[in-house]
């Protein structure tokens, strides 16, 4: 809305000036000369307003979904006996590598956000609601 009002009040200046125009063309809102005479920004926000409504939308489901994760990520670094009834998948390899049990207990609870990251919302609940604790 300012990108197009800026140079129309500058313009508007000018023919002000030149005596081209009246006084009150050049007091005109930001809100006015968008209802009355939208410039080519607002003409282009109009035209893929939908657009941009589904990124905003999708932008907040995915802020929504890493805030979830990141709960879950909390929570079990907290209480990570809730993936006793889980059977995680944990190679030799893996144990190996390890130095401390923390840092296996950290291993388990990234690959388990990652997987319930990538499932989506469904899943998410599902793995909610199969938990004895919540």
């Amino acid at each position: 809305m300012i990108g197009d009002y800026i140079p129309y009040h500058a313009k508007k200046t000018l023919e002000l000036a030149d005596d081209l125009v009246t006084e009150s063309e050049v007091a005109k809102s930001p809100e006015e000369l968008m209802q009355t005479k939208p410039g080519n920004r607002v003409k282009k926000l109009r035209k893929h307003s939908q657009e941009f409504i589904e990124m905003i939308y999708s932008r907040q489901v995915d802020n929504f979904q890493t805030y979830i994760v990141n709960l879950v990520r909390e929570i079990l670094k907290v209480q990570p006996n809730i993936l006793h009834n889980n059977h995680p998948h944990i190679s030799i390899a893996q144990l190996l590598e390890v130095e401390s049990k923390d840092e296996l207990i950290n291993e388990v609870i990234e690959n388990k956000v990652s997987s319930l990251a990538n499932k989506g919302f469904g899943h998410i609940e599902e793995w909610c609601k199969a938990l004895e604790y919540l």
